[in-house]
C-alpha cells in the first residue's frame, strides 16, 4: 500500500529479513528491485530473494560466490555507501587538534559498534597504565554511552590517578570518549584502528587507508563480521584477533608491535586503500536512478 500510494517506481533493498515483505510487494507491484549487499557473506534473505533484482550491488567481490549462479550474472560491485565527509577525510593535523590530540603523536584509534563493546572497554580500562607508558604514542577510544559508567569505575580501580568528567577521561596520553560525535576527524587522526567489522566501518576505514586491528563480534548472524574480516586480513591490509582472545595483552601487544613499526603501517595502508571504494554512495545511486527510469515490468 505505502509503495503505491507513495507513487513508488523502485525499491532499494538492504538485505535483513525486514526487506522480505517490501521486497514481495515491490515484486507484486512490477517495480524493479536494487539490492545491496554490505558484507562478505550475504545474509539469508540476500541468498534467497536477490534472484527478484534487476542488480545486485556488493559490498564485497567475495559475497557473489555465495549467490545463485543465476543472480551472479546480475552483480555490481560498488562497495559499501558511506558518509561523504568521511570520504573527504580532514587533514590530519587540524584532525588531531579538533580531537585535543598531539598531531606528534602516533594514533591507535579504537572503537567498539556504536553501542560500545565491553571486551575493548575492558581491555583498555586495564591496559591503560601501560599503554600511557609507550613513548610517541597515544590511544583515543570510543566506549559507548550505554558502557561509560562502567569503563571510568574500572579504569578508576586500575588507574585512579586518572582524571575523569562525564565525556572524557585521560591518562596521560589515553583519551576515552563515551561517543565520537566527529568520525571524520578520528579516522583522518588515526594511524591504526581496533575495530568489529562491520561492513561500513570497513568501508569507512579502508577509504582513509587505516591499517586496522580486527575483532569480529562472535555473535553476528553467520558470523558475517569474520568473512568481512579476513577478506582484509588475505589483503595484508588488517590483523585479525578472535574474540575470546582480546584482553588487555593482547591490546598492548598489537598497539606496540603495530605503531612501533612505521614500515609494516605503511604497507598495511597501503593494502587498506587498496579496498576502497569511497564512490560507492554515488554508484548505488546511479543503479537506483537508472532503474527507476526503466519503470515498471509484469510481475
Amino acid at each position: 500500500v505505502a509503495l503505491r500510494r507513495n507513487g513508488a517506481r523502485v525499491l532499494l533493498a538492504t538485505g535483513g529479513y525486514g526487506s522480505a515483505p517490501a521486497v514481495a510487494a515491490a515484486r507484486s507491484l512490477g517495480l524493479p528491485i536494487v539490492w545491496q549487499e554490505q558484507n562478505a557473506l550475504p545474509g539469508r534473505a540476500t541468498r534467497l530473494l536477490s534472484r527478484w533484482a534487476r542488480v545486485v550491488a556488493l559490498g564485497f567481490e567475495e559475497a557473489a560466490g555465495y549467490l545463485p549462479p543465476a543472480v551472479r550474472s546480475r552483480v555490481q560491485v560498488t562497495g559499501n555507501p558511506i558518509r561523504a565527509s568521511v570520504a573527504e577525510g580532514v587533514d590530519r593535523a587540524q584532525a588531531a587538534r579538533r580531537l585535543g590530540l598531539d598531531p606528534a603523536r602516533r594514533t591507535g584509534l579504537m572503537v567498539g559498534a556504536s553501542q560500545g563493546a565491553r571486551r575493548f572497554n575492558e581491555a583498555l580500562a586495564r591496559a591503560a597504565r601501560e599503554l600511557a607508558a609507550m613513548p610517541g604514542v597515544q590511544v583515543l577510544a570510543s566506549t559507548g554511552r550505554a558502557q561509560w559508567d562502567a569503563t571510568v569505575a574500572l579504569l578508576r580501580q586500575h588507574a585512579p590517578e586518572a582524571s575523569v568528567d562525564s565525556q572524557r577521561a585521560r591518562l596521560g596520553a589515553v583519551t576515552l570518549v563515551p561517543y565520537l560525535e566527529d568520525m571524520a576527524a578520528a579516522l583522518s587522526a588515526a594511524d591504526l584502528a581496533i575495530s568489529r567489522a562491520s561492513a561500513i566501518s570497513l568501508a569507512e576505514m579502508t577509504a582513509r587507508g587505516l591499517p586496522l586491528v580486527l575483532v569480529p563480534y562472535p555473535h553476528a548472524a553467520d558470523r558475517h563480521q569474520d568473512a568481512n574480516a579476513r577478506v582484509l586480513e588475505r589483503a595484508g591490509a588488517a590483523v585479525v584477533v578472535p574474540d575470546e582472545a582480546f584482553d588487555d595483552r593482547r591490546l598492548v601487544e598489537v598497539v606496540r608491535e603495530l605503531l612501533g613499526n612505521r614500515e609494516r603501517l605503511d604497507a598495511m595502508s597501503r593494502a587498506s586503500r587498496s579496498l576502497a571504494r569511497p564512490q560507492a554512495a554515488e554508484e548505488v545511486a546511479r543503479l537506483v536512478l537508472r532503474y527507476a527510469a526503466q519503470g515498471r515490468t509484469t510481475a
